[in-house]
């Protein structure tokens, strides 16, 4: 696995990213960044692998690169590429899943990382989706024995908070 998040977007770079998509993933990274720094203060005990999501985060879009008309459109032949992709050359499955997982984890078998990518990928923007948020509450009160509704007060003002830095981060991703 890439040591850091720098080291994933050097890669795109190396790829010849747009400059556009580069600032996209560095824009998620951030609200991934906080994401998990404050769920990490919430529930100290609730278990993720920080750096997968961070990597992930970093990564998510890669293959836009090839379809770039999904870049500021919609489109989703980026996903299924993009794992293909990072696995052509040599990343970790566990990496390479973040470019399906991240739109698609409402129809596999989606792990906290892949729900937390998927989190900053709606968050960085300022959009809530409360199927997503509701499956990631669930999950930290399974692990860490909490009451649901006691991880939803703490977890929602969270998710709330990364959202709410929308406005400012939106600027940032034109170039």
């Amino acid at each position: 696995m890439f040591e850091t998040v720098e080291d994933a977007l050097a890669l795109l770079e190396s790829l010849s990213a747009p400059p556009q998509l580069v600032q996209h993933h560095r824009l998620v990274v951030e609200a991934a960044l906080e994401l998990v720094k404050q769920l990490h203060h919430l529930f100290p005990e609730f278990a993720f692998n920080r750096q997968l999501v961070l990597v992930g985060a970093a990564l998510h879009d890669a293959e836009k690169i090839q379809h770039q008309n999904e870049i500021s459109g919609s489109g989703n032949h980026h996903e299924r590429d993009g794992e293909q992709l990072l696995l052509s050359l040599d990343l970790l499955p566990e990496i390479a899943r973040f470019c399906r997982t991240h739109a698609q984890w409402r129809s596999i078998d989606a792990t906290t990382e892949d729900w937390l990518v998927a989190l900053a990928d709606s968050l960085w923007k300022g959009c809530r989706n409360q199927e997503l948020e509701a499956k990631t509450i669930d999950a930290i009160a399974k692990q860490t024995g909490k009451d649901f509704w006691d991880v939803f007060i703490a977890a929602d003002s969270l998710f709330e908070a990364v959202a709410d830095c929308s406005q400012e981060r939106l600027s940032r991703s034109l170039l």
